[in-house]
């Protein structure tokens, strides 16, 4: 326990010193008409949340102490609700109404769209792709001319599963015996990445798939990371 409050004070001083020198110099970069500095930090402790909360519950498996250093001492130390509400205020009895609004929009909308990219980029998203055998990609098996074009892109991890049995497109259960009289077996490709990096390579493979079976979903990484 007294390691715990250990943490999150040494991160607290961090957050507050790190709070109070961003706000310094937005103020005097930007100047005080605005509280740039407010907004900046709120954005960017909410980014930090949100990647932060989902990298280290989905990704990799750190110290449980790490969410109390990162997330309590030094994200709410470093975020500032009370002075996002006081500046709000201000502008409330200064009668500057514009101002006021966009502060509160600028803050609620731009912070939750903060903590949801880093949501997304911490997010690991599995991708499965289901083929049939005699698929073919500029006259080349079509599985394999994804499995060397995800390994051009730097995917993290991808394989090519060879069905025993199975179906494709409500047709028939085809098995290995009936691949001698003409039937094609499925083949199962799939790949884990960034939520980021799967979105970059998709739009090639559904151009290479285009008749075939799509399947994205998030996943929790129970073991090893994506680094």
């Amino acid at each position: 326990m007294l390691k715990n409050f250990l943490a999150i004070s040494v991160a607290a001083i961090v957050g507050a010193n790190l709070r109070y020198l961003l706000s310094r110099i937005a103020a005097r970069q930007l100047g005080p008409v605005f509280p740039y500095g407010t907004l900046f930090i709120n954005i960017a402790g909410s980014f930090i949340v949100g990647l932060f909360l989902i990298w280290t519950t989905e990704r990799v498996l750190i110290d449980p102490r790490w969410r109390l250093l990162v997330v309590i001492g030094f994200c709410g130390s470093f975020t500032t609700f009370s002075s996002y509400a006081f500046e709000t205020m201000a502008y409330f009895e200064q009668g500057q109404w514009g101002l006021m609004f966009v502060n509160i929009l600028s803050n609620n909308l731009l912070c939750l769209g903060a903590a949801l990219a880093g949501v997304a980029l911490a997010m690991a998203v599995q991708v499965t792709i289901y083929l049939n055998e005699a698929d073919q990609w500029r006259h080349r098996p079509l599985h394999m001319e994804i499995l060397n074009y995800l390994r051009q892109e730097n995917v993290y991890a991808a394989t090519a599963v060879h069905a025993v049995a199975g179906f494709l497109g409500r047709h028939r259960v085809k098995t290995a015996h009936m691949v001698e009289a003409g039937g094609k077996l499925p083949v199962v490709i799939t790949f884990v990445d960034t939520d980021e990096h799967v979105s970059r390579v998709l739009p090639m493979l559904k151009e290479m798939a285009a008749h075939r079976l799509i399947v994205r979903e998030n996943v929790v990484l129970e073991q090893g990371n994506l680094d």
